[in-house]
């Protein structure tokens, strides 16, 4: 048991060491120009690891953009709960906790602008630009879910039109 649980904790540390790496990759030279070759060579590791936790490149932004979207899914979730008595305050500490990792985590600064500004939509990153683009679509909802609580709440005019 303890050679197992030492294992799943090795393979935790590799995946960790490829996503560092990748990181640092794409920041320096976009995503396009950036082969699992670099990667693996800067994490220290063979491409065969690599491809033992990720399918290909598109894997590996996701697992850094999934890395910055789950601590913010939990915190969107209140907002848009019927029973949330505050969606508006909701909303305002993500959007504060948002601007506040942006601000001081260098990380969180990095992956965002390799999101923004160093991913490059080639036919090998398609189905990270539909994820994108679906997460979009997931994120307008939720703002409009949010908007309509906080009218039900009595926050927002009840004319207010939250499908826009």
């Amino acid at each position: 048991m303890a050679m197992v649980r030492r294992t799943k904790e090795e393979a935790q540390i590799t995946r960790s060491q490829i996503l560092e790496a990748a990181e640092q990759a794409f920041y320096e030279r976009g995503v396009a120009r950036t082969t699992l070759a670099d990667i693996a060579t800067l994490a220290g590791v063979t491409r065969g690891a690599i491809y033992w936790h990720f399918n290909n490149k598109a894997d590996l932004v996701q697992a850094m953009l999934d890395s910055l979207q789950e601590p913010l899914d939990e915190m969107a979730q209140a907002s848009q709960s019927e029973d949330e008595e505050d969606p508006l305050g909701c909303m305002r500490n993500l959007l504060i906790h948002l601007f506040h990792e942006l601000a001081l985590d260098p990380k969180t600064r990095r992956i965002n602008e390799i999101l923004f500004h160093k991913c490059e939509f080639t036919d090998e990153m398609c189905d990270f630009r539909r994820q994108r683009q679906d997460n979009a679509i997931q994120c307008h909802d939720r703002i409009t879910l949010g908007l309509s609580n906080a009218v039900r709440q009595g926050q927002l005019p009840q004319e207010l039109d939250t499908g826009r």
